[in-house]
């Protein structure tokens, strides 16, 4: 993809806090096996709805597709917080990663220089999957 990192962006040093309030922990512990089941439901349905998001992002040629199939993007991070290996144990780190965010879905773009290098997704967790989780 030749589309090039937008300029101007907030830049982060972390990903915003997700805050659970005392009420939701303690409903999150008595509740926990439901929860869980519920949101794993859940979570199905929704990967199987970014699946071919992502398809398309894959194939925008310009910031203009891109940004009319994921909205805007939130806010930038230093690429030195992301990395990946190519089974030669070295980690290759991108300059800087945009996110962007629709609903719980989150795409990051890596870049390395002024090009895509990848792209990473994954759901948000919600204040409940973490109010559920075994402490």
């Amino acid at each position: 993809m030749a589309i090039q990192p937008r300029i101007g962006l907030e830049l982060r040093s972390e990903r915003p806090a997700i805050i659970v309030s005392p009420w939701q922990r303690l409903l999150g512990r008595l509740l926990r096996r439901f929860i869980l089941q519920r949101i794993e439901s859940q979570r199905a349905k929704e990967w199987a709805r970014l699946k071919p998001l992502l398809a398309l992002a894959r194939k925008c040629s310009n910031r203009d597709e891109l940004e009319s199939l994921l909205g805007a993007p939130r806010y930038a991070m230093h690429g030195e917080l992301f990395g990946t290996s190519h089974g030669n144990s070295q980690v290759e780190h991108p300059d800087l990663v945009e996110v962007y965010e629709i609903g719980r879905y989150v795409v990051e773009l890596w870049f390395k220089g002024e090009r895509i290098w990848s792209l990473a997704s994954y759901l948000a967790l919600s204040p409940w999957e973490i109010a559920a989780l075994p402490r």
